[in-house]
């Protein structure tokens, strides 16, 4: 049995909207700069003003290449920083687990 790893992220609402992507679904594809495994926990940190984790989610798939990213352009303040991490990047997709306020373990 492998041993599940917590990771913390970060994400800044000036770039990307993560808090309305999530009240749309409960996955998101997110660039892929750790060794995430399927399995793994990641607590998402939201940068200033909120400064908290707020959301604590699951890796569901891994190693994946743009033909897999789950499309988001939409939740993106600026278009160019979407194709600029679409392009270039591997990507894991995450399942929200709980959102809102203290993550709870």
């Amino acid at each position: 049995m492998n041993k599940k790893t917590y990771w913390i992220v970060s994400s800044n609402n000036k770039y990307f909207r993560l808090d309305d992507l999530l009240k749309d679904r409960n996955v998101v594809s997110w660039r892929q700069r750790e060794n995430f495994a399927v399995g793994d926990m990641v607590l998402i940190y939201t940068t200033q003003p909120i400064a908290q984790i707020t959301y604590l989610m699951e890796v569901i798939d891994v190693n994946l290449d743009i033909s897999k990213y789950i499309d988001d352009k939409d939740y993106w303040v600026n278009v160019q920083d979407y194709e600029n991490i679409a392009s270039l990047n591997k990507f894991a997709i995450f399942t929200s687990i709980s959102s809102g306020g203290w993550v709870v373990f």
